[in-house]
Order: C-alpha cells, then sequence, then structure tokens
C-alpha cells in the first residue's frame, strides 16, 4: 500500500505541476484536462494515501491542491492577460445569466444572519459552490484544438469503461470498494462522521430496501450517477454524429455501458435526467420514431 500511494503522490504531483505551467502559459485546456483526470478519483486518492501514510497534513494538502489549482487558474484568466478582464467582449447566454443569479443567492446568504453557520463556516461552503462556476467559466470559454479534445474524450471514455468494470465487479462479488479502502475510517477522522447503514459507509450506498447501491471510484453513489449523466451525453452525442461504422458500433456499447452502470448506483435523480437527456437528443437529431417507439413501449 505504501508503494502504491508513494507512486500515484509522485504521479500527481508531477502531473500537476505540467498543468499548471501548461495554464500559466495561456492553456486553460490543461484545466479541463485536470478536472477530467483527477476529480473522479479525488476521494479514493485520499483514501489510498491516509491509509498507506496515517498523516492527515499529507491528506489535506492533496485537498488545498485542487482549490489552489481552480482558483489560480481563474485568478491567472482574469489579470494574466494584456487586455484588462473588464474590457473583454463577453457573449452571455441565458444559461449564464442563470449562474450569476445563483451566486448571487450564494452571496447573499452569507451575509444575511441566517443559521446557525459562522460567518467563517458559510465562507468555507460558499467557497466550495464558487468553484463550480469556476469550472463552468473555463468550460465557456476555452477553444479547445482537436488534440485537446481527443484527449479529453478519451480519457473520458476509459473513465466509463474502467468505472462499469469495477461496479461490476462489486456487483458479482455483492462488495464495495470503499469498503475494502476503509471509506468509513477516513469518514470518521476528517468528517467526524460514524460509520452508517447495512454495510458499514453511509446510508447513501444503500436504497431503501437495503439493497447496495455501489460508487466504483467514485465518492459515493450519488457522485457516480450523476457523473454517468455527462457519459450518457457523450456517447449519445457521439453515436450521433459518427459517420464512421465502428465509432457508431463503439459509443452504442457506450450507451449500454452507461445505462447499465445506472442501475448499479440506483439513483432515481439521475436515472429521471438521463431519460429527459436521452428524449432531447432523440427530438434534436430528429429521431421521431425512435421517440415514439421508446414513449409506447415505457
Amino acid at each position: 500500500m505504501i508503494f502504491l500511494a508513494s507512486f500515484l503522490l509522485f504521479f500527481y504531483v508531477a502531473f500537476t505541476l505540467i498543468v499548471l505551467d501548461k495554464i500559466y502559459k495561456g492553456n486553460s485546456a490543461y484545466l479541463l484536462l485536470y478536472i477530467v483526470s483527477f476529480l473522479p478519483f479525488y476521494t479514493i486518492f485520499q483514501i489510498i494515501v491516509f491509509n498507506a501514510f496515517e498523516n492527515i497534513f499529507i491528506v489535506n494538502l492533496i485537498k488545498y491542491s485542487k482549490d489552489f489549482v481552480l482558483l489560480s487558474s481563474f485568478l491567472i484568466y482574469v489579470i494574466g492577460d494584456s487586455k484588462s478582464f473588464f474590457k473583454r467582449e463577453f457573449t452571455i447566454s441565458f444559461l449564464d445569466k442563470l449562474l450569476l443569479g445563483f451566486l448571487i443567492i450564494v452571496l447573499f446568504y452569507i451575509f444575511i444572519p441566517l443559521g446557525e453557520s459562522t460567518f467563517l463556516s458559510k465562507l468555507i461552503y460558499a467557497k466550495n459552490i464558487f468553484l463550480i462556476p469556476i469550472v463552468y467559466f473555463f468550460g465557456r470559454n476555452t477553444n479547445l484544438n482537436f488534440e485537446n479534445w481527443n484527449s479529453i474524450l478519451n480519457i473520458t471514455i476509459g473513465l466509463i469503461l474502467l468505472a462499469f468494470i469495477i461496479s461490476s465487479f462489486e456487483k458479482i462479488f455483492g462488495i464495495h470498494i470503499h469498503s475494502i479502502l476503509e471509506y468509513s475510517k477516513y469518514n470518521l477522522i476528517f468528517y467526524d462522521i460514524e460509520p452508517q447503514g447495512n454495510y458499514g459507509l453511509s446510508w447513501t450506498f444503500e436504497n431503501q430496501n437495503a439493497n447496495p447501491r455501489f460508487a466504483s471510484f467514485f465518492s459515493d453513489p450519488l457522485e457516480y450517477s450523476a457523473s454517468l449523466i455527462l457519459f450518457l451525453v457523450i456517447s449519445i452525442w457521439h453515436f450521433v454524429n459518427s459517420k464512421i461504422l465502428n465509432n457508431k458500433i463503439l459509443y452504442l456499447l457506450l450507451i449500454f455501458v452507461v445505462i447499465v452502470s445506472f442501475f448499479y448506483a440506483k439513483s432515481r435523480a439521475s436515472i429521471v435526467p438521463a431519460v429527459m437527456v436521452l428524449t432531447l437528443a432523440l427530438y434534436i437529431s430528429k429521431y421521431y420514431r425512435t421517440m415514439i417507439i421508446g414513449s409506447l413501449l415505457i
């Protein structure tokens, strides 16, 4: 375990330094590469490192390194250009306005005297929420060339397949990989959360009938199922737009893999929007007959 954790730490430090170097030189696509490559493994990575070294400081460095990468990248984008940020021209979409409205609400609740949380606690919560629009902002304003997009796409396909393989292993053997990695011990030490549920993890790892819900290498089944929506969107889009038969077969296989994975995670909150995404994709692509047949079958 120590050897594996040391290797992962070395690889993460090297990868992070390369990403920061590219971002600071103006290539913000590497921030998206960092997000796609690292954040899905964020919690599992910390658990492995903690189990190996039993060192809270090292784990906290990993936590704050993520915040540093995101926040410093945003700061570089704002002040690093020769042209003032406020003099740049931006096209504001309806979705942009919705997100800005959400941020205004968050700022409002930081300062009003509502709830039992202290002002410092509110700032910490807000910091975590503000990371969401920062990521959205970069995705909205980053021009991906073919090489960058291909790299992110290939990583995403790898994540889809790896997540499916691990969750299939969990399903077949009826065991959570989080139990093997002592997820409950990590939760207790870092978040003061006692083991809960029939599986000694937390209630989110089972449904109301006490049947297990699996998370693969994600932090919990809810995060896994939320990521599956993104995986489904990417798979459907490339299946519809691909002109090569082999690629169509590949993306059709990925769609099947993602749908099966939804049943492993067993999250109704994600299955419903997944059906909505699929319906919208069929509508946009003018597959009206498929929509009608699917609706009749349902």
